[in-house]
């Protein structure tokens, strides 16, 4: 209770300086009092400072419990409590990079490879083309040799632990 009685007391002081600066910085309280509403940029700093403190006296409680509870939330954030695998990360999206290029998760990169080849022989443009096959399925097989390609590019990756392809 006596921090709601401090902060009142620094806030009224705050007030009685402010009101005192502007009524001689301005020849008039009233004067002073509509700046102080209609411009609030003009304030004196032991205003701000006196209000500051008043506010803090007498919001303590509040801040306080403020204070506690964001440091309670602050413990369900910690990042050290997570372990991260980059291998673990996309899991999802090896699975589906495996199974376009119809191979099983658990398969070695020799397997993979060989994927790739026969599906790289099958769908690369260049022997669509040659084939005499339609436009359509022309830009079909791009698609797909993309796909293929981020496929085995992803799985490759994965399986050297992240060295890039270039290393290779």
């Amino acid at each position: 209770m006596w921090k709601k009685i401090v902060g009142v007391g620094l806030m009224a002081a705050a007030l009685i300086v402010e009101f005192f600066w502007l009524g001689l910085a301005f020849g008039s309280v009233i004067v002073g009092l509509v700046l102080l509403i209609f411009a609030p940029g003009i304030l004196l700093a032991p205003f701000n400072i006196l209000m500051g403190m008043g506010l803090a006296f007498f919001y303590h409680d509040r801040i306080e419990a403020a204070r506690e509870e964001w440091e309670s939330r602050q413990d369900y954030f910690r990042y050290e409590e997570f372990e991260f695998d980059p291998r673990e990360w996309h899991t999802g999206d090896l699975n589906r990079h495996y199974a376009t290029l119809g191979c099983e998760p658990g398969d070695d990169l020799e397997t993979v490879k060989r994927a790739y080849r026969r599906l790289s022989r099958e769908y690369h443009p260049d022997t669509v083309e040659g084939k005499g096959m339609s436009r359509e399925f022309v830009e079909f097989a791009k698609r797909r040799m993309q796909e293929i390609n981020e496929a085995y590019r992803a799985i490759r990756e994965a399986l050297r632990g992240g060295e890039s392809l270039r290393a290779a």
